[in-house]
């Protein structure tokens, strides 16, 4: 996993994004994590030039294609498609986790909720 930082205008780290490869693809894939930007400083473009710095560089070693993670009713995804990316999947993701003491399969264990892959070429 690689980590990039933004960098605002006082020197200080503002937000980041992370990558890592994935394994076994027909064609070369990474897959974004955390990409955030802290609350004082969204709104003036950082995130967006984060975001697409790491994608041309990403895309320039040879990955045909990212993909990224976010939940259906997060602010995110509208700013991910505004920036070239596209829903391709929905998953389950687990929301919380059973107390210590009880042991069930792990499809009872919790409730979930749909979250969107997204994907860029």
């Amino acid at each position: 996993m690689r980590l990039w930082l933004a960098i605002g205008q006082a020197g200080k780290v503002v937000g980041g994004v992370a990558a890592f490869r994935c394994p076994d693809r027909a064609s070369p894939a990474a897959r974004l994590q955390e990409v955030d930007i802290f609350p004082a400083h969204r709104g003036q473009g950082l995130g967006t030039a984060l975001l697409e710095g790491v994608r041309d560089l990403l895309l320039s070693e040879g990955v045909s294609s990212l993909v990224i993670g976010a939940d259906e009713d997060d602010w995110p995804l509208g700013w991910y498609r505004s920036l070239g990316f596209r829903d391709v999947l929905r998953v389950n993701k687990r929301i919380s986790q059973p107390p210590a003491r009880t042991r069930l399969p792990v499809a009872e264990a919790a409730p979930y909720r749909a979250v969107r892959a997204l994907l860029v070429r």
